[in-house]
């Protein structure tokens, strides 16, 4: 499982998750885009795509780790614009 670092805190306003998530559906040939799913609770957004049955998911992540981030079963970085400028890979 790969993950991007995209950014480290919570997009209050959704701008960054919202670039995030077009960047990688204008930049990964044959990608479907799935459902948005947004946690009533606290806020949580996740994007969810997949490309072959591979999974791809962006995250605006309120708690726990307070980040945007992409966690995918893909090698992004092999998509160039895939990923916004500055992204770092994380482990868990």
């Amino acid at each position: 499982m790969n993950r991007y670092l995209i950014k480290n805190e919570y997009d209050e306003t959704g701008e960054v998750f919202k670039e995030q998530c077009l960047m990688v559906e204008e930049n990964v040939p044959g990608i479907v885009k799935g459902e948005l799913l947004i946690d009533v609770l606290d806020g949580n957004q996740i994007q969810e795509f997949s490309l072959d049955d591979e999974e791809i998911n962006v995250f605006n992540d309120f708690w726990p780790g307070d980040s945007v981030y992409v966690k995918s079963n893909l090698d992004l970085t092999q998509y160039p614009g895939a990923l916004m400028d500055g992204y770092r890979v994380f482990t868990e």
